[in-house]
């Protein structure tokens, strides 16, 4: 998949430890030369694509891949992964963003503050934390979040934008969501017969 990106030459995958301590993967890529490749943009690109257990947790790029004279991929010359690390992200200004911003870096253990822009998944997340982070959100806060939520919008300021819109739905319900249907007793009149 990492190979089918434009600005992808080269791609390697390694198991590796995310900063949680969860087991994750790291992609090694190489680019064409003079290309600027945006490891976030790739790691959106690759959840279109992929289930969200096969997108690596982080991605490096390098000039060449290193390979033994037999032609293997020499894992010991990898350097360590990069995970990202959203120094540049905006700082909250809300008591919810706050919040979410502390229940981010309590559930994947940053050691740093985490920012509005820093991405869950960038982070070492996966749906594991996504759950406790739900589950701790709605206790928190007071909201209906869902696995489902976290990864459509995995940063503090998608999911407070999330958080907002549940709000303004009809009597303070989740907007957009529908009600899930009464279920109904089926009769064996209903049953499928095996075909022959």
């Amino acid at each position: 998949a990492l190979l089918k990106h434009p600005h992808i030459t080269q791609a390697a995958l390694t198991p590796t430890t995310s900063p949680t301590g969860e087991p994750c993967l790291a992609a090694y890529l190489t680019t064409p030369p003079g290309t600027d490749l945006d490891t976030r943009e790739v790691r959106s690109w690759l959840r279109d694509r992929l289930p969200h257990y096969m997108v690596p947790a982080a991605f490096t790029v390098l000039e060449r891949l290193p390979f033994t004279p037999n032609g293997k991929l020499d894992v010991r010359a990898l350097p360590a992964p990069r995970f990202a690390v959203g120094e540049q992200g905006r700082a909250p200004g809300t008591d919810r963003e706050r919040l979410l911003c502390e229940l981010f870096g309590e559930v994947l253990n940053t050691g740093r503050p985490v920012t509005l822009d820093d991405d869950f998944f960038d982070l070492g997340g996966h749906s594991l934390l996504a759950a406790r982070l739900t589950h701790r959100a709605n206790h928190t806060l007071g909201t209906h979040l869902t696995i489902r939520d976290v990864f459509q919008a995995p940063t503090v300021a998608d999911l407070t934008t999330r958080i907002d819109a549940m709000r303004a739905g009809p009597d303070g319900g989740p907007a957009g969501r529908r009600a899930r249907p009464a279920l109904r007793r089926r009769t064996s009149a209903g049953a499928l017969l095996p075909q022959s």
